[in-house]
């Protein structure tokens, strides 16, 4: 994920406003065990999108990120995955508290000839 402040930096946990964006976030991606109070919890949550790229299954993220965007809407979001077929490559980002776009792209493998079996193709 990535967040961009209204100045146009980004948004790492050495940001401000990250503590308030953790526990938020928390709270709609954890909704059965959402706890405010594990402020250092939520904090690795969230960075753990931001930082690392964690390979998460996230099915509702369209509507977990629209909830999360809505309650920030002086900060942009982007989240990129990758479908179940790991060819299948999305991006959606969010303006203003709401959906602003979103991108997808599918790999096709060209069809080799059987004897090119081995060869390396740059």
């Amino acid at each position: 994920m990535t967040i961009v402040d209204k100045e146009g930096n980004f948004v790492t946990a050495d940001h401000p406003a990250f503590p308030k964006l953790a526990t938020e976030f928390a709270r709609v991606f954890n909704r059965d065990y959402f706890k405010e109070e594990e402020l250092d919890s939520n904090m690795e949550l969230l960075n753990s999108l931001v930082e690392y790229s964690s390979d998460w299954k996230w099915y509702e993220h369209d509507e977990d990120m629209s909830a999360f965007a809505a309650k920030f809407p002086e900060f942009k979001f982007a989240l990129e995955g990758e479908g179940e077929d790991s060819k299948d490559w999305w991006m959606h980002w969010w303006e203003d508290g709401k959906i602003a776009g979103e991108s997808a792209a599918q790999v096709i493998e060209p069809d080799f000839p059987s004897w090119s079996e081995g060869l390396y193709f740059a």
